[in-house]
């Protein structure tokens, strides 16, 4: 099964080992729930009667067991481009989300001022309000337009459509980057960014 829709994965070059796993096995790697670079991730705040403490190992407890595929739905982000594309110079891939829908939960994510948990939301069963936490993000990151796909196992089966090469991309690269569209994921579209395209 496949989502239909088009997500984008920003990345840098920097490890050929990453970037072949993709391409040969067809998959994007989903990060432990403690590895996420924001040390305010999955920080919340509980409105309600009730003190954080009384809800917040249960939901510790749950999200250890979730890992986290980040994705976007904008390929032309500059700022994403810099952080997580090697500064222009890698890649960002076009792909569909495949498996069965009971291997994942994909989502996007929802940004506030405030990461909070709802009086009505807590009363949901730890497992359930795991997942609400892990797709609530700071304000701050919503410039990364960012869709969750959640797992418990350690990978997103996937299927490459697109690969946009860097601004800065250099010549080697994206001569190998092309070679490698060509052996593992003929049907996919190569194109060039340009400066003048980026938001």
């Amino acid at each position: 099964m496949t989502t239909g829709e088009t997500f984008y994965k920003y990345r840098s070059l920097d490890n050929w080992r990453f970037v072949l796993d993709i391409f040969v096995n067809r998959r994007l790697y989903a990060a432990p729930y403690a590895s996420l670079n924001d040390p305010m991730e999955g920080q919340y705040y509980y409105l309600g009667d009730r003190a954080v403490g009384m809800v917040r190992s249960a939901i510790a407890a749950q999200t250890k067991e979730w890992n986290i595929c980040s994705l976007t739905r904008d390929p032309k982000q500059s700022l994403m481009w810099a952080y997580y594309a090697g500064g222009h110079r890698g890649i960002v891939l076009g792909v569909k989300v495949q498996g069965p829908s009971r291997a994942y939960v994909l989502r996007e994510v929802d940004y506030d001022s405030r990461v909070y948990v709802r009086p009505d939301e807590a009363k949901r069963r730890p497992n359930e309000l795991a997942l609400t936490i892990l797709f609530r993000k700071q304000l701050l990151w919503g410039h990364e337009a960012e869709w969750r796909a959640v797992t418990r196992g350690r990978y997103i089966s996937i299927t490459i459509e697109e690969v946009h090469l860097g601004a800065l991309i250099a010549d080697e690269n994206r001569q190998l980057i092309s070679e490698l569209v060509r052996i593992a994921a003929p049907q996919a579209k190569i194109q060039k960014v340009r400066r003048a395209s980026l938001a």
